[in-house]
């Protein structure tokens, strides 16, 4: 998959891996089966080399390691924005935008085990 050329084609076995994972879960699968999947996504949703992704493909792939893997999606999160602040290519703008992006991820889970919270004392 890493030697597509054609983005739209790229995007397309994305999708098609989050509906493969409805029918035959991916934890199912052997360790390694497991890592190279992983790894994939996780090579496809970094920005650079040495496969230099598009955009759309960097945020499918995200998307895709999000619905496949849900546990870790904070700590992938952290990590991304930590690798952007760290690049030195990055501007201010990246690190603006790098540091919204990591107070709406902790928001949105403060706000979620509150509610959760509210929601379990109620029961």
């Amino acid at each position: 998959m890493r030697k597509l050329k054609v983005e739209s084609v790229t995007i397309l076995y994305l999708s098609s891996l989050v509906q493969l994972n409805s029918f035959l879960p991916f934890s199912a699968l052997s360790i390694e089966s497991t890592a190279r999947v992983q790894e994939l996504l996780f090579t496809l949703s970094q920005p650079g080399g040495p496969y230099y992704a598009p955009k759309r493909v960097r945020v499918a792939a995200r998307k895709t390691f999000g619905k496949i893997y849900p546990n870790g999606h904070l700590l992938r999160g952290v990590f991304k924005v930590l690798t952007s602040l760290l690049h030195p290519a990055y501007s201010i703008n990246a690190v603006l935008a790098n540091v919204w992006l990591m107070v709406k991820i902790f928001t949105s889970r403060l706000w979620e085990s509150l509610w959760l919270g509210s929601y379990a004392t109620s029961l």
